[in-house]
């Protein structure tokens, strides 16, 4: 081998993706489609992420469970964030209302 170590493979809920899909044009308003696009991103929640602080939360957060963010936040520390810049709907319907 190389001599390095060899990496464990990438776990599926460690990426994200632009909440935006092509057929949003038909349902929603150039707005909103502009804002799934992009400013908020679907993710997986990883180790590095379930201890941080998430307001207004009363359930912990699970490893790889699915939630929004600002795309532009991800890369700042949690103390300087926007409230909400981070979520986690409890339902689907929770979504819209992020």
């Amino acid at each position: 081998g190389s001599g390095r170590p060899e990496m464990p493979p990438p776990k599926w809920y460690a990426s994200s993706m632009p909440l935006g899909t092509a057929d949003d044009k038909f349902y929603l308003s150039e707005l909103q489609c502009l804002l799934r696009e992009d400013f908020v991103e679907v993710f997986g929640t990883t180790e590095m992420e379930i201890d941080l602080p998430h307001q207004g939360r009363n359930k912990p957060i699970a490893l790889g469970q699915v939630g929004l963010r600002c795309k532009y936040c991800n890369d700042l520390p949690a103390c300087v964030r926007a409230n909400h810049a981070i979520i986690y709907p409890t339902y689907m319907s929770g979504i819209y209302n992020a």
